[in-house]
């Protein structure tokens, strides 16, 4: 009987420690998630415009006009996945998420269709996503291992 007792209070302390660093995990995934919007804004290429007269693109039959004023560096959004298996993913997302991929992995080239972009060549920009998934990323694998440390001392 007192075998029982001490096994389900270990595993109840185990669960309640769970909780605890995933809360925590949680929170740093939050406060990440704010420091790499401006960082990716900051990394987004800029177009040369050469004209004043909204842009169009033109994909898969339908044609989509920029709003004045918009800018794909502007678009950027904080964004939070449904959970999956009871944990959230956090980030940053583009609301022109087509143009997102084709600068991201350097397929600028089709038709001239993205236009110049501020005196980089195309490799310069390319993969600007990922550097910035890559830093946001280290800093919160830096942040968990000092909170399992802490735990752990304590």
């Amino acid at each position: 009987m007192a075998r029982d007792e001490l096994a389900d209070s270990i595993y109840y302390s185990l669960l309640e420690y769970k909780k605890h660093i995933i809360d925590r995990t949680d929170e740093e995934a939050k406060e990440i998630q704010k420091l790499m919007l401006p960082m990716v804004k900051q990394a987004s290429p800029v177009r040369k415009h050469k004209e004043t007269k909204p842009i169009t693109s033109k994909h898969r039959g339908y044609v989509k006009i920029q709003q004045e004023g918009e800018h794909f560096k502007d678009l950027w959004e904080i964004a939070k996945r449904k959970p999956i298996d009871g944990a959230y993913l956090y980030g940053v997302r583009n609301k022109r998420y087509n143009l997102t991929h084709l600068l991201n992995f350097d397929h600028i080239h089709y038709s001239g269709f993205l236009g110049d972009y501020t005196g980089m060549t195309h490799q310069e920009h390319a993969g600007f996503v990922d550097d910035v998934s890559e830093a946001a990323q280290k800093l919160f694998n830096e942040r968990i291992q000092k909170i399992i440390e802490e735990e752990y001392e304590g």
